[in-house]
């Protein structure tokens, strides 16, 4: 049903979704409210009084005093539609002679109303819910002290719906929060339990290679063994400190020591250690950038960073795989300077579905290792936190049989790396 146009507030739509927010409509009688209308009908002296809500194509009644068996009538025309169009008092004496009532069908069909007073339910926020209205099937006079009276009442009937409003939300809040911490306790258990397994793995290997050492009776295989030991050791130490960096990253406690790099020198002499590796596995790397291109920022930040990223490329590309370094200036949306930095290998790609999960803790490619190279399962975790700390951006994407890392950096200053 269609309310009417001449009886529809400017605004309607804001003023329904308030009503929505409140969420009373069609809710059980309340004795609440039940108490508000008989006291509005005593101090009126009036046969009914309502506490009601002005919907879209209905007026609902959440309190009725004297009028049983009605939960509801049409907003064409029920008189309180009329009232939300205004914040004042609404009062009709002789509903049989004010021209704004005497044709309604309540006034003139079998119900004969003669007197209606009616109170706008006004929110904090300025809208207008529904009424508190007194009727009567005689006219009446009334004097301006019960009308004041009878807007207390309504203040009332809002200061309710307020309250209840701010005890679901609370609640509703609460029940979020415990859900939160329901689901950081999960990821708390699930993370420790990684974590012993992380550590219990290599210590596991050292006990076997130490046995295994105890009774060897060949030089060969004596350095076998303290060949595993010693990668084993290394492995342990490295996740430690992988664990404690990501600790402080995640903490925030890792203040950038921000310094101006001239990235070229810097990155060549940062890629020289890698040559022997890549020579072994008879791998390609090339770098790419402009002479005299600098950043602003903290290098042994950036140092980790770049370093992670060689690492995994070397480990999960092939034989004579071509693993490139690009970096080059541009303005970020906001126009202003960042360097963008990309790491890219070939011979490799990531399926769709693990490329979501590839900066996770302790998360690794399965069979991706073809190296057998190993390692803590934290190195993207760690460069994706420091990227962050850098004040950072930094995207993985795959296809074509390749793998690409965009890094995307800002040029920090002192001011700008300190916390507020």
């Amino acid at each position: 049903m269609t309310p009417v146009p001449s009886v529809i507030p400017p605004n309607e739509s804001q003023r329904l979704a308030a009503v929505k927010r409140y969420d009373i409509l069609d809710t059980p009688p309340d004795k609440t409210f039940d108490r508000i209308t008989y006291l509005a009908a005593q101090i009126l002296q009036v046969p009914i009084a309502l506490v009601n809500i002005v919907d879209y194509d209905r007026i609902w009644f959440k309190s009725c005093w004297g009028l049983e068996g009605v939960e509801q009538i049409e907003r064409d025309p029920g008189l309180c539609a009329s009232v939300i169009l205004q914040d004042e008092a609404w009062i009709v004496t002789d509903a049989s002679t004010d021209p704004r009532t005497q044709t309604n069908p309540l006034v003139t069909g079998e119900f004969g109303l003669r007197f209606y007073l009616g109170i706008p339910l006004k929110t904090k926020d300025s809208f207008n819910l529904g009424t508190l209205c007194v009727v009567d099937q005689k006219p009446r006079q009334v004097v301006e002290e019960k009308v004041k009276m009878l807007q207390e009442l309504a203040a009332i009937v809002v200061d309710e719906l307020e309250l209840r409003l701010a005890t679901r939300q609370v609640v509703q809040s609460k029940d979020i929060q415990l859900t939160e911490v329901e689901r950081l306790s999960q990821l708390k258990d699930s993370f420790l339990s990684t974590i012993s397994h992380e550590l219990r793995a290599p210590i596991t290997n050292m006990k076997a290679a130490i046995a295994m050492l105890k009774v060897a009776k060949t030089e060969t295989k004596r350095n076998q063994y303290l060949q595993v030991l010693e990668q084993e050791c290394s492995r342990e130490a490295q996740l430690i400190d992988n664990l404690l960096n990501l600790q402080q990253l995640e903490a925030g406690n890792l203040e950038p020591q921000p310094e101006t790099i001239e990235l070229a020198g810097w990155l060549k002499e940062l890629l020289r250690p890698f040559e022997a590796r890549l020579q072994r596995r008879q791998q390609r790397l090339m770098l790419e950038i402009p002479e005299h291109l600098s950043l602003t920022t903290d290098p042994s930040i950036l140092q980790r960073i770049v370093i992670e990223l060689i690492n995994n490329a070397c480990k999960y590309s092939p034989l004579d795989a071509t693993i490139a370094v690009t970096v080059a200036s541009s303005m970020d949306a906001a126009a202003q300077p960042v360097i963008e930095l990309q790491v890219k290998n070939t011979g490799v790609e990531i399926p769709p579905q693990e490329q979501q999960q590839i900066f996770a803790k302790f998360y690794r490619i399965p069979q991706g290792d073809r190296w057998q190279q190993g390692g803590t399962g934290l190195g993207l975790a760690l460069v994706k936190q420091s990227v962050e700390a850098l004040q950072g951006t930094i995207q993985a994407q795959s296809a074509d049989n390749q793998v690409t890392f965009s890094v995307v950096l800002p040029h920090l200053s002192p001011r700008s790396a300190m916390p507020e």
